[in-house]
C-alpha cells in the first residue's frame, strides 16, 4: 500500500529525485514482505490449483526477490521486470477465477491480487520517473540529482 500512497500523493513531476530514491528503497522492502507473503499463498495452494497457477504464482515470487534487488541498486532493469511483474500477477489474478475454492476464498484472492497489480503498476511509475530523471540529469551533467533536487 506504500507505493500506492506515494504516488497518489506525489503525481507531478517536481518530486525530487532523492525522493524518488527513497521509495524505490522502500519497494524494495514491500517487495520482499509480498515475496514472502505470495509464497505462503502459493505453497498453502499448491495441492488446490493448477500448474499454471502454482507456477505463475512460483514466478511471482522468484520476480518479485528480483526485482526488490533491481529496485534497491536502483537498476534500470528494475523497469521491464515490474512490468513482467504488472503481467504475472494480473493473469495469477484472472486464474484465482479458476481456482477450487469456495467463493469468499476466491473474492479475497482476487482482491489481494488486484491491490498487488496496482502496488506493482505504482512501482512501475516511479521506476520510469526516476529512470528518466537520471537520463535527463545524465543529459544536463548533474550529479546524484542535487542540483535538480534544489530548484524543482
Amino acid at each position: 500500500m506504500g507505493n500506492i500512497v506515494f504516488q497518489i500523493r506525489n503525481s507531478d513531476a517536481s518530486v525530487p529525485t532523492s525522493t524518488l530514491e527513497k521509495q524505490l528503497s522502500l519497494a524494495s522492502i514491500i517487495d520482499i514482505i509480498a515475496a514472502i507473503g505470495i509464497g505462503i499463498v502459493v505453497g498453502l495452494k499448491m495441492d488446490d490449483v493448477g500448474i499454471l497457477q502454482t507456477v505463475v504464482g512460483c514466478l511471482i515470487v522468484a520476480g518479485s526477490l528480483v526485482d526488490s534487488f533491481l529496485l534497491y541498486k536502483k537498476s534500470g532493469l528494475a523497469v521491464p521486470c515490474n512490468a513482467l511483474l504488472v503481467v504475472l500477477t494480473f493473469l495469477r489474478d484472472i486464474l484465482c477465477i479458476h481456482d477450487n475454492d469456495s467463493a469468499t476464498i476466491k473474492i479475497v484472492l482476487i482482491v489481494v491480487y488486484s491491490l498487488l497489480v496496482v502496488n506493482k503498476a505504482c512501482v512501475l511509475v516511479v521506476a520510469m520517473r526516476y529512470q528518466a530523471r537520471r537520463k535527463e540529469e545524465a543529459k544536463n551533467g548533474l550529479t546524484h540529482g542535487l542540483l535538480t533536487d534544489s530548484f524543482v
